[in-house]
């Protein structure tokens, strides 16, 4: 199947970077783990419907922060999608009901004898591509729906619009933005080590194995402006930005005329710098705890692949064994049912 428009890759010198603060009606505290997770499955889908990145981002109890990479609208006057290359589109970012909704109401045109209105439609969804606003729009509308059904409530779930800032893209810029947004945790006492929270994009990358590509992806921009290679592998742009991250998360004392803010110790930055910037396997282990307490079963690997066939018709039928590694620690030959779940507390 071939697809007439394809995403440009990332281009520092041409998109835009965008930090963009939500915060929850009168500043209630809404976003426990079951909003968290599903804010951060909307954030996502529309990220990929929009064709923008996120960077990074944190997840509070009252308010997110993103930090959002827009590239440019493609210039031309042919349409950016066929239309069975939009329903692919639409099936990847909104999934495939959304798609198949979609595609019901083109052969209801068709049969109609209006199908003329098939290109207008996808030529909506092209207008609002590459766009933050209607990215952020699209986001807190689908929350405010899903989160106003479940309590039984109406009105918007957000105290304003958003706030924006626009970043540039090129050098130290963004690499202290990002980390200003994953540090949040550190500034609040939530968590010591910023790796340790799973609504972050750097707790993400860091605790989730493969379903943390996406914010891998994310952070890779930022591995680039802080002197990796790209492509770099994920472990250089960890260690690189893990450094970045202990610097700009130094804990200020109150002098005059500067207040505390909470951060690292100097003696906490010194011995991550000591280690380049990696974890160390303790760190890793404890990181990824919630494969013990989520994993399902815990066990060698035998263990696991037993139970799993007494279980087997729980599974889906492309499910071909029971164990699963625990990605990015070393632990033997122990093993789970379960991969990490992201966004797991």
């Amino acid at each position: 199947m071939t697809t007439r428009y394809r995403f440009r890759p990332a281009d520092l010198e041409s998109v835009a970077y965008y930090h963009v603060v939500s915060r929850c009606y009168d500043r209630k505290f809404l976003l426990e783990a079951e909003e968290k997770a599903l804010l951060l499955k909307q954030m996502r889908r529309y990220e990929a419907l929009h064709g923008v990145r996120v960077v990074t981002y944190c997840i509070m109890t009252n308010h997110f922060h993103l930090l959002v990479e827009v590239p440019p609208r493609p210039t031309g006057s042919e349409p950016m999608f066929t239309e069975v290359s939009f329903l692919v589109h639409l099936s990847n970012s909104l999934g495939h009901g959304k798609a198949e909704e979609l595609r019901r109401l083109f052969e209801m045109y068709r049969g109609n004898g209006c199908e003329k209105l098939i290109p207008e439609i996808i030529a909506g969804y092209e207008k609002r591509m590459f766009n933050v606003s209607n990215f952020m729009q699209d986001v807190k509308q689908a929350f405010s729906v899903w989160y106003n059904k479940r309590v039984g409530r109406r009105g918007t779930v957000w105290e304003e619009r958003f706030r924006s800032v626009l970043v540039e893209g090129a050098g130290e810029a963004l690499a202290t933005m990002a980390a200003y947004i994953d540090l949040n945790p550190i500034r609040a006492k939530i968590v010591e080590d910023p790796a340790e929270y799973a609504w972050s994009g750097y707790g993400e990358a860091v605790a989730a194995g493969n379903a943390g590509a996406k914010a891998r992806d994310g952070l890779s921009v930022v591995g680039r402006v802080l002197g990796t290679e790209a492509p770099a592998a994920w472990e250089a742009v960890a260690a690189k930005y893990r450094l970045w991250l202990y610097g700009e998360g130094q804990e200020i004392l109150p002098a005059e005329g500067v207040a505390y803010r909470a951060g690292f110790k100097l003696e906490t930055i010194e011995a991550v710098h000591a280690a380049g910037g990696k974890l160390s396997r303790g760190q890793m282990l404890r990181i990824k705890v919630n494969y013990l307490t989520r994993g399902g079963i815990f066990g060698r690997a035998g263990f696991v692949n037993e139970v799993f066939a007494s279980m087997r018709d729980r599974f889906g039928k492309n499910r071909k064994s029971g164990a699963r590694k625990l990605k990015g620690v070393e632990v033997g030959d122990l093993r789970v049912l379960r991969d990490l779940q992201k966004g797991v507390g």
